[in-house]
């Protein structure tokens, strides 16, 4: 699902507000993830740009982060995934939007202090993506 991908747009799900508070934000995960796909050679594709993208192809990256309600930590979850338009194998008439057809995952707790590491969490599977991108598109 990663060959032939010159692009994407990139999506980041809203923060909540108590990680917000302790330095893990949308606005700088999302500016670590544009620089790195573009380190790569991947483009960060404009709305107008992906809607006339075949696919129409999503980097997603969600960041759950929940304060315990007993302990002084953060439950940290993230996900970084590639949704695309896709059609179904056994009906090509059945389009399925936003189809995930790549995902990783992690989870780990900080202590409030720490939160903001979280970003390097994004980092690490953003560069994984990068990974198995340039892995798909090796000698192209």
């Amino acid at each position: 699902s990663l060959r032939g991908l010159a692009g994407v747009a990139l999506r980041v799900e809203r923060i909540n507000q108590d990680a917000q508070l302790y330095g893990l934000d949308e606005r700088s995960v999302y500016a670590d993830a544009e620089q790195r796909l573009a380190k790569a050679g991947i483009k960060t594709l404009t709305a107008a740009q992906v809607g006339q993208t075949p696919g129409a192809p999503v980097l997603y990256v969600r960041v759950n982060a929940k304060q315990s309600w007993d302990a002084n930590v953060f439950a940290v979850n993230v996900t970084v995934s590639l949704l695309q338009d896709a059609v179904t194998a056994r009906d090509p008439n059945l389009k399925l939007r936003e189809a995930k057809t790549w995902d990783a995952g992690y989870m780990r707790t900080f202590t409030p202090e720490a939160l903001s590491q979280g970003k390097k969490i994004v980092s690490d599977l953003v560069d994984e993506f990068i990974q198995d991108w340039k892995t798909a598109n090796a000698g192209k």
